[in-house]
């Protein structure tokens, strides 16, 4: 595949953790990660590290300079990988990748 067929595949990751930090206040923290669509336009695999403990609610997939976004579900877990199988509840129009 070249860049650019990659590039339609590629997707930006965002969670929001609302939880209490070390002295007990509830902050909110925001945390970035990256994954590829594979198997069907709209299924990515993401590692799991970047998910892990975020409610469904709380990620977010962007498109490109986030023009477009979806949530998600949480489909499979590879814990021996570090790799989630996410499902998005809307399609981007992302193209599976080729391995």
């Amino acid at each position: 595949a070249t860049d650019r067929d990659a590039a339609k595949s590629v997707v930006k990751i965002t969670t929001t953790f609302k939880g209490p930090d070390e002295k007990g206040k509830i902050v909110t923290k925001v945390g970035n990660g990256t994954a590829w669509c594979w198997n069907n336009p709209r299924q990515v695999v993401t590692a799991l590290h970047v998910i892990a403990g975020i409610p469904d609610s709380d990620i977010r997939v962007y498109t490109d300079r986030e023009s477009k976004s979806s949530g998600v579900k949480l489909i499979k877990v590879l814990k021996e990988a570090d790799l989630a199988l996410l499902q998005l509840d809307t399609d981007l129009g992302l193209t599976p990748l080729t391995l």
